[in-house]
């Protein structure tokens, strides 16, 4: 929640006073009396005010936060995105008074970051201003997978070699917007690669073939003849996984990527965990679409 701050004293008011902040603490040094002490009193809550604020926000980050407050901290925190799944669920997280842990995850399928990433990356700025712990998550073991999101045919891979390349670039231009010293980083290849095939039919099974195709990008292509491989049926299992093993709270997103977040909640209950708030940002489209 952002706090006001006391304006500048300006014409009738600088007649009243002035103020000094020493230590957290108003020192009042009355220059002139005012002619009407009721105004003086006016005068004195509304400077006062801010600082009372920021006083009761204080006892409440120890004993937990307010509802109000976590409903309003909520709004703020889901302000320019598109959607929220859902506002409530995050306002009850923050209630619990302890930092969230807000995961971002991107494949280093490119060279290098571009501008429409920065939309994500600021509001994941904004989660960490907010004193949450925030994970970027590069997406080594899913890059090799090839996310099927919006491609009308399947993605070619990448060898190892490529991933790593791209994957350092990320973490120098991601820490042009986050605060390094407060951005934990982690690879997904730490865990899926421990992982065998008894483990992945175990995680498999908690998704129906029918919620898979669902996906619009399946459905256009299954529409249109188009073969659609099993490997990237795949994909949306691994990137959910991503979120049991991180024990994600929330997960931001490009509004392409709503369908991969929801399996990440659905994943999350079935290994008895709770469902993480999912945050979509709007997309910035080049010339080209």
């Amino acid at each position: 929640m952002r706090f006001p701050t006391a304006a500048p004293l300006t014409g009738e008011l600088r007649a009243v006073g002035n103020w000094s902040f020493q230590s957290g603490a108003i020192a009042w040094e009355l220059t002139r009396l005012p002619p009407d002490p009721v105004f003086a009193l006016v005068a004195l809550l509304y400077f006062t005010r801010p600082m009372v604020r920021i006083a009761t926000s204080k006892v409440r980050k120890d004993q937990g936060t307010g509802h109000e407050d976590a409903r309003e901290q909520a709004l703020e925190l889901g302000r320019k995105a598109t959607e929220v799944i859902s506002t409530s669920e995050l306002a009850d997280k923050l209630r619990e008074g302890r930092p969230l842990r807000i995961k971002l995850g991107m494949d280093p399928t490119a060279p290098d970051l571009h501008l429409g990433h920065s939309i994500t990356l600021r509001k994941l700025r904004d989660f960490q201003r907010a004193g949450h712990k925030v994970i970027f998550l590069v997406g080594d073991f899913t890059a090799m997978i090839g996310d099927p999101t919006g491609r009308s045919e399947t993605r070619k891979p990448l060898t190892r070699e490529d991933i790593q390349t791209n994957a350092e670039t990320y973490q120098r231009q991601v820490s042009k917007i986050l605060d390094p010293s407060k951005t934990e980083i982690r690879f997904n290849s730490e865990w899926m690669d421990k992982l065998d095939l008894r483990d992945l039919i175990k995680i498999a099974a908690n998704l129906s073939v029918a919620r898979m195709l669902e996906r619009d990008d399946f459905e256009k292509r299954l529409a249109e003849q188009q073969p659609l491989f099993l490997h990237e049926l795949l994909y949306p299992l691994v990137q959910g996984y991503d979120s049991v093993a991180l024990g994600a709270d929330v997960e931001l997103g490009g509004t392409d990527q709503k369908f991969n977040l929801l399996v990440g909640r659905e994943l999350q209950r079935a290994f008895g965990q709770a469902p993480q708030v999912v945050m979509t940002m709007p997309l910035l489209e080049g010339l080209d679409g």
